[in-house]
């Protein structure tokens, strides 16, 4: 079914067809439409909400509170580990391209939280960090030479950086077209994009549908394809030089909470996996007991290993969970 929207910001087409109903990721009970657009073929949540909207659906717990960490403390540590990789790829990737190798490179962060990938650059004296987020944003009292900004990257006057990171942010946002021109003019002439997004062509979003955990509606404004990503990327002036699919601490958890969602659809709310992982865990469901806990983790543990395959497979056959460039 064709039907006639408003112009997508991405191409000025005006043509879509209805792709998906799917509710909201945190009660499961919000119905939203994605819609393709016949122009650049990005998928879309129609119609597109307002700031003020969206602004309910971004509280403190979402972050994790600045006195608080948001997950449980392994899995903070763990993601410790994720963070400090990603800096050293992004590192690497400044210190093999363009004229500045021997000055410490300016990094910002769009979309930063609670700012912990740029305090593992600053900690470490290897950047000059810059961390952006949403007015009203609380940021953390110890910033660790990291220098947080409020606002929109559109907006940003700063002097050009090195390197600017959009980590899973870029689908959150109104406008992409506008935020990668943006980059584009706050970046040197030989200065380094990162960008990760769900992968909406991937295979598990196919094999889970409306259950797929990464929909994250109603935030995920924006869904990307590697094609879909790389053709925007184009056409705001950038090259690539590495975009593959897959990225394991995504994936793997991915999978595991999308197939929770399937088999406990009519019982629980969705993503509730991921709810009990959080600090303090579930805590809209005080009364939990212990027992009714333990079978989604043990749950989670049996499903282990085919999300493990989906991602060596969607590794390698270019349609894993998430596109990273």
């Amino acid at each position: 079914m064709s039907t006639s929207l408003v112009t997508c910001p991405l191409c000025q087409a005006n043509e879509f067809s209805s792709e998906l109903q799917a509710f909201d990721f945190d009660t499961g009970r919000i119905p939203f439409t994605l819609v393709r657009c016949h122009g650049c073929q990005t998928v879309r949540v129609s119609p597109l909400l307002k700031s003020e909207e969206l602004t309910a659906y971004y509280q403190s717990d979402y972050y994790g509170s600045p006195g608080q960490k948001k997950f449980a403390p392994p899995l903070e540590w763990l993601l410790g580990h994720f963070h400090a990789a990603r800096a050293k790829k992004l590192l690497s990737f400044h210190a093999n391209v363009g004229s500045h190798r021997a000055t410490m490179p300016r990094v910002l962060d769009v979309g930063c939280g609670r700012g912990t990938f740029l305090k593992y650059l600053s900690r470490h004296r290897r950047a000059l960090c810059v961390g952006l987020e949403i007015p009203g944003f609380e940021f953390p009292s110890d910033q660790d030479g990291v220098q947080f900004v409020h606002g929109k990257l559109e907006a940003v006057t700063e002097e050009p950086f090195d390197a600017i990171s959009i980590w899973h942010v870029l689908e959150h946002l109104p406008d992409p077209k506008a935020a990668l021109l943006a980059a584009r003019r706050l970046l040197k002439p030989e200065g380094i994009l990162a960008i990760a997004v769900p992968n909406y062509g991937s295979a598990q979003r196919k094999l889970f549908g409306r259950d797929w955990f990464h929909l994250d509606l109603p935030r995920h404004l924006f869904h990307f394809t590697p094609e879909s990503l790389g053709r925007l990327l184009r056409e705001t002036g950038f090259r690539s030089i590495d975009l593959r699919t897959g990225s394991w601490d995504q994936d793997i958890f991915g999978f595991i909470q999308s197939a929770q969602n399937l088999i406990f659809r009519e019982t629980r709310k969705p993503n509730f996996l991921y709810s009990l992982l959080k600090s303090g865990g579930a805590q809209s469901d005080k009364q939990l007991s212990g027992g009714i806990r333990a079978i989604f983790f043990l749950v989670a543990a049996f499903l282990a290993l085919p999300a493990i395959l989906d991602y060596l497979i969607g590794r390698f056959t270019g349609r894993g969970g998430t596109v990273v460039c």
